[in-house]
């Protein structure tokens, strides 16, 4: 090829790097009125080109054919791929969709950001497109590894936002050639980049595929995986072969990975443990790693799996969801319970004593059932419905038993709260050695000083206020570090996660969590917020030396940083780009030491004076100095081009905590978003029902997003006006969205609808738990706030769950909308985050009402799926009265008979049956065919209640 590496060195190579001697290529040309395939031997392309360069749209595959008789056009006609090539769209020119890049720069910034490295880069004039050389030629006539290089082809497409998969039959233009458009000017493209350097390998590849593909996501929640349905134990070589091939190669090199596909894979087609760890000891891999914990790691693994919190479990192309199992929840009878200790016995008398409570059986019940399980088990969750005296039993516990040498934490959501178990522990016991532990209180402070103070005059150190403050003794703040060292110390969630992080906890205290504890911790940030922190650090200290990027690797914001630089600019050292990901990492605790060095200089020695964005900067990573902590970092743009920084992190895993008893009290646990660990069951008493039979709920079918919930507010005033015998209520709960302020707009809309006197209470979310300040509404409109929180918030905490970057590109697509399909979202994992969140919020709204005190609710709901309504049955609302449906459309109701027909079938007495075609007209499926037509998704509404027949279904034990 001595005249086209005469004509460009970088084309002839690049036809060298991927063709040899022998074989046969595609490349084509497109006149504008017919495109001509060519079929050329290697030594034939080096005449092709030089002949046609001048013409204009000419192509090439980066493949080789089987034969000179090959049709181009077909996949299989190709039998080898030296490298594979990229196709990335930007600007407006020339295109008939939208792109997802704006210009040549932007494009490439993100080209660059990826974590392969191209091996030549070229502008088509309307895209860049990219080649990428491999270590080793791929066999595409061997099928199994053909359908693993397509896996891997749809990984990348994703999340390149590649206009094509780089599979074997796709075309690119051949670099320095004319691209000739409709409507366009001709346009030669360029060469930008050249690196022959530059080589991919397929073990990178795999790896790829594994941490930024989404399929393995998507296939884990495909079917409720249980404990082995098969109780025999096989001998590894009587499995059949497609089990022991799974054994033997599970196939991405990533031996924790692979051992978790085996067992769940294994698993799911019923084998028992004892089988499956047969198999596992085959795979040499396996038995190098584990050595004598790979039965305990197996036992472990199939635990998780049984346990999962899914909610929702996609296992066709429709989407349709099955709420998770109950296989997570360990049920207890009181019969199995022994009798509590006669001191805590006594502290809850003198507790109904002291408040003139009513000494009811649910209270002594519910006082016997959590004193069992707490001196049975070291650790766990209570999952005991609101109002059943989960904190009176705590406090009842902490009053009789906390002493020196059996010291507690307890660990509530407010200062309020704090203070309230603070005086109810010394009520029950005057002597008691209590103390509260809690952060800065302005106003506690102002009562006592009479002046403003600001929680920065009271950070330790020279400068500190409270030195030579004259009123310690009245100060809880001031002295709570004494707390530590009581029996019994009250604090906050954040209070008790601030200690957990500087290891600060007595592994010698029991500790008691009133309400689920949210170890998230999420900060944002501003490119100028940044630049200023690193200034300002600077300038202080005195040191020139930029560290502070450190802490943002892989981002275009550590590139301005280590730059000084506010304008972008994309030529600088070539920055990389992470604004499509949400890129998580585990901190390495050397690196945010030296990230953190001279900020923590700067602060402290000018503590008064700190900006409030580098206080926040500085206490979102300081925890990570001392132990490695999971983040997630994702990198977007204003609408002003702007970039700015989410960072989010879980500031600690329950499992790391150190402490002689670990339990939590969450009337909602299996509807937690949170991943308790594996020590950590989820406890519930079936002699402790809730009390929601005392619910009537009234649904509307709709979508609880922000977007929505203009025609949710219309839908439940309409809802409310239908029904007459809502009139009634007096005293009605509305909650709406954080920050709303149309409360008086939404209740002026409302109010005809009700009494003539009703006193209508507003409550926005983030206030709704642990508040009783609205338990006398008999009235709870739910359906007039969002309850989303972003989807940018659940990919977050879907990267930290899964500990893997999550390309942006699998939740959204190009035209920035999230990626849905009939109201679902394409990653279940998304659409389980969403729908814990939302269903725990629900229902601790709902429990802020009158059903705390024993009285009838009617609550207005609204909810996007069946689904919602059958979790809500399965878990917190087990006997609710559904007394109405509906669907909002076209600005009216319609009645819901698929809401209708489910809960009728719920009431079907245990052990009667049903025909499966009666089911369906009941669920309003039409026609001979419904049953059969909407069989998996009927199946999965219906297969925690009900046990398959011949014909029929025959209702479960409820």
């Amino acid at each position: 090829m001595k005249a086209i590496i005469q004509h460009n060195y970088a084309i002839a190579s690049l036809f060298q790097a991927l063709y040899r001697e022998g074989e046969f290529v595609y490349f084509a040309q497109n006149d504008g009125t017919k495109f001509h395939q060519y079929t050329l031997g290697y030594s034939e392309i080096e005449d092709w080109f030089l002949t046609n360069q001048a013409k204009p749209n000419l192509y090439f595959t980066p493949s080789v054919l089987l034969n000179k008789e090959s049709t181009p056009d077909l996949r299989d006609s190709f039998s080898k791929q030296r490298g594979f090539c990229l196709d990335l769209d930007f600007g407006t020119e020339g295109h008939k969709v939208k792109t997802h890049f704006t210009n040549e720069a932007e494009t490439l910034c993100y080209l660059k950001s990826l974590p392969i490295k191209p091996t030549m880069i070229w502008n088509t004039g309307h895209s860049i497109q990219a080649l990428y050389l491999l270590d080793k030629k791929l066999d595409l006539t061997n099928q199994e590894a053909r359908d693993e290089w397509l896996k891997i082809c749809t990984t990348i497409k994703t999340l390149s936002y590649s206009d094509t998969l780089p599979s074997p039959e796709h075309l690119f233009r051949i670099p320095c050639t004319i691209n000739l458009k409709e409507g366009c000017a001709p346009v030669t493209s360029n060469i930008i980049e050249f690196n022959s350097a530059n080589i991919t390998s397929m073990e990178t590849l795999q790896k790829l595929h594994y941490q930024y593909g989404i399929d393995d996501l998507i296939e884990q929640k495909t079917k409720l995986y249980r404990h082995s349905a098969r109780s025999d134990d096989i001998p590894f070589k009587d499995l059949p072969e497609e089990a022991q091939d799974i054994a033997l190669d599970p196939g991405t090199g990533d031996r924790s990975h692979d051992f978790f596909i085996v067992v769940l894979k294994l698993n799911s087609m019923g084998y028992s443990l004892e089988t499956i760890h047969g198999a596992l000891l085959e795979n040499v891999d396996f038995a190098d790693k584990y050595g004598d914990r790979l039965e305990k790691e197996l036992q472990r693994i199939l635990d998780k799996i049984s346990g999962n919190k899914a909610v929702y479990y996609s296992r066709n192309t429709d989407h349709t969801a099955l709420v998770r199992s109950t296989e997570m929840l360990e049920t207890h009878r009181l019969t199995e319970c022994s009798d509590p200790d006669s001191d805590v016995v006594g502290m809850l008398k003198k507790y109904i004593a002291e408040f003139a409570l009513a000494s009811t059986d649910a209270l002594q019940n519910s006082l016997k059932f959590h004193e069992h399980l707490f001196n049975k088990c070291d650790s766990g969750v209570f999952e005991t419905g609101c109002g059943y005296g989960k904190s009176t039993w705590a406090l009842c516990r902490i009053a009789a038993k906390a002493a020196g040498t059996e010291p507690y934490i307890y660990i509530v959501e407010t200062l309020d709260a704090v203070r309230k178990a603070h005086s109810v522990l010394l009520n029950l016991d005057p002597n008691m050695d209590a103390g509260v532990y809690h952060g800065f209180d302005q106003q506690q402070c102002k009562s006592l000083t009479g002046k403003s103070r600001t929680w920065k005059e009271t950070v330790k150190g020279d400068e500190c206020i409270c030195n030579t403050c004259a009123h310690h003794k009245a100060c809880t703040f001031y002295g709570r570090d004494k707390a530590l060292k009581q029996s019994a110390a009250i604090m906050t969630h954040q209070g008790f996660l601030i200690l957990a992080e500087q290891g600060k906890i007595n592994t010698k205290a029991s500790v008691i969590i009133d309400e689920d504890l949210q170890t998230m911790l999420s900060a944002d940030f501003t490119l100028k917020e940044l630049l200023d922190i690193d200034r300002w650090t600077c300038k202080v200290t005195g040191n020139q030396y930029r560290n502070l990027g450190k802490l943002l690797p892989g981002t275009l914001m550590e590139h301005y940083i280590e730059h000084s630089v506010l304008k972008y600019d994309p030529t600088l050292n070539n920055p990389t780009y992470c604004g499509n990901h949400y890129a998580a990492f585990s901190s390495n605790t050397k690196l945010v030491k030296d990230g953190l060095s001279d900020i923590g200089m700067a602060i402290s020695s000018a503590m008064g004076s700190v900006p409030e964005h580098v206080w926040s900067f500085y206490f979102f990573f300081r925890s990570a100095r001392n132990l490695e902590t999971d983040f997630i970092l994702h990198e977007t743009q204003d609408k002003n081009g702007t970039p700015r920084l989410h960072l989010k992190k879980n500031r600690i895993g329950l499992g790391s905590i150190k402490a002689r008893k670990l339990w939590i009290l969450n009337a909602s646990a299996s509807l937690s978003p949170n991943t308790y660990p594996d020590s950590m069951k989820i406890h519930r008493c079936v002699d402790l029902q809730p009390n929601s039979h005392r619910v009537n709920l009234y649904v509307i079918e709709a979508n609880p997003m922000r977007s929505k919930v203009g025609d949710n507010i219309n839908a439940s005033n309409a809802l409310l006006k239908a029904h007459s015998e809502l009139k009634r209520h007096t005293k009605v709960l509305l909650t709406l969205s954080k920050q709303d302020g149309s409360g008086a707009k939404i209740i002026k809309m409302l109010k005809p609808a009700l009494h003539h006197d009703v006193d209508i209470k507003v409550i926005n979310r983030g206030r709704l738990k642990g508040t009783n300040e609205v338990s006398d509404r008999t009235l709870v409109v739910l359906s007039c706030m969002s309850v989303f929180t972003t989807v940018d918030n659940c990919a977050m905490e879907l990267a930290l769950d899964n500990k893997r970057t999550i390309p942006r590109p699998s939740i959204y697509n190009k035209h920035g909308a999230p990626r849905m399909h009939r109201g679902y979202f394409e990653v279940p994992d998304i659409q389980e985050i969403y729908a814990c969140s939302a269903l725990d919020e629900l229902y601790q709204a709902l429990y802020r009402s009158a059903i705390r005190m024993d009285q009838d609710v009617d609550v207005v709901i609204a909810i996007p799926h069946l689904e919602w309504l059958s979790a809500l049955h399965r878990t917190v609302l087990p006997d609710f009265a559904l007394q109405a449906a509906y669907r909002w459309k076209d600005g009216k109701l319609d009645d819901n008979p698929q809401v209708l027909g489910f809960c009728e079938l719920l009431e079907i007495a245990e052990g009667e049956s049903i025909k499966k075609s009666d089911i369906a007209g009941k669920l309003g499926f039409k026609g001979k065919t419904a049953w059969k037509d909407n069989k998996d998704r009927i199946l999965f509404w219906l297969d925690p209640f009900f046990d398959a027949g011949t014909r029929e279904l025959i209702r479960k034990k409820k």
